[in-house]
């Protein structure tokens, strides 16, 4: 669960990490890298920063519908987008936090990789692992739900509970 910076713990947050049984959690206290920003406002946003997210998006996506095809993945097309979003995310993190946030992208599955991707960099970064750790989280991140690709839709998009 992500909270906004100067959110105030209430017991309905406890109550949702409760049920959600979490084990542990990460509090970050320091401050933005980004002074001035104001994380409720993506109009403005630096351009490199949706270009990083959109990227990878893309390449989240191309992976993933080349599986589903049986074509080859270019995995490398991954790593570059996704070098460049840890790039974005070690100078504005909190920045690309509130895109995956906001769900810049409507299509659930790709926009979850992508906000996968952006919540395992940072992550790294607020655990202070190195950049080639944060870049492989990333990419882990990012290709953590490929396996679906070979699920047919009907299961893949249903709503209600799958049983036997």
């Amino acid at each position: 669960m992500l909270l906004q910076k100067g959110t105030f713990i209430t017991e309905e947050h406890l109550s949702r990490l409760r049920s959600l049984k979490a084990k542990g959690f990460c509090l970050v206290l320091e401050s933005s890298d980004v002074e001035g920003v104001r994380l409720d406002m993506l109009d403005g946003v630096d351009e490199n920063v949706k270009r990083a997210y959109l990227d990878t998006y893309v390449a989240g996506k191309s992976i993933f519908e080349n599986l589903q095809r049986g074509k080859p993945v270019n995995v490398q097309l991954a790593r570059e987008a996704v070098d460049v979003l840890v790039g974005e995310i070690m100078q504005r993190g909190e920045l690309l936090l509130r895109l995956a946030v906001n769900h810049l992208i409507d299509d659930y599955t790709f926009s979850h990789m992508v906000n996968v991707a952006v919540y395992t960099a940072s992550y790294g970064k607020c655990l202070n692992y190195d950049l080639a750790d944060i870049s492989d989280l990333c990419l882990g991140g990012l290709l953590h739900d490929v396996g679906k690709a070979k699920l047919p839709a009907d299961i893949l998009n249903k709503r209600k509970e799958l049983t036997h």
